[in-house]
């Protein structure tokens, strides 16, 4: 069903292309010799964000985010991190959508998230469906290293 999903979600929003591209990108990246910051993807309007950090305990009530007009592309570099995600059409009180930023909120009961937990080397796209909440810890917080990809549709 997953499966299902993503290819019916992928052909409808973006060209597989995009999504390869940003694929190809990681694939030949020198991780080592790249600052953490923000840059832009050659030949493309796509903005690649690498980024170092120490993931963060699950509280009672996590802040998901969601995106219109971006797709997040996630690789995770070294460490790991725990993704909370929901459909973005189960949420009710989401914020005004920051059209700058491409970004909404909402504060959601931790229970009602699905949890999914990247490893190094591990990667995950989520469309405008997905409602996420990255820099979560599975157990004992470690400094984890990820590239952001965010392809626009």
């Amino acid at each position: 069903l997953r499966r299902q999903r993503q290819m019916c979600i992928r052909d409808r929003i973006v060209p597989l292309p995009q999504i390869l591209m940003a694929v190809d990108y990681v694939k030949h990246l020198n991780f080592k010799s790249i600052e953490d910051g923000q840059y832009k993807l050659p030949e493309t309007r796509h903005e690649v964000i690498i980024q170092s950090f120490m993931p963060a305990k699950f509280p009672d009530r996590i802040m998901v985010e969601g995106h219109i007009k971006f797709i997040d592309f996630y690789y995770i570099i070294n460490g790991s991190e725990v993704i909370g995600t929901i459909p973005a059409r189960d949420l009710a009180d989401k914020t005004e959508y920051n059209q700058d930023l491409d970004v909404w909120t909402c504060d959601v009961a931790r229970e009602k998230l699905s949890m999914l937990k990247l490893n190094q080397g591990d990667a995950i796209i989520l469309f405008p469906e997905d409602a996420h909440a990255p820099q979560l810890i599975d157990r004992e917080p470690t400094m984890t290293r990820k590239v952001i990809i965010k392809i626009e549709i």
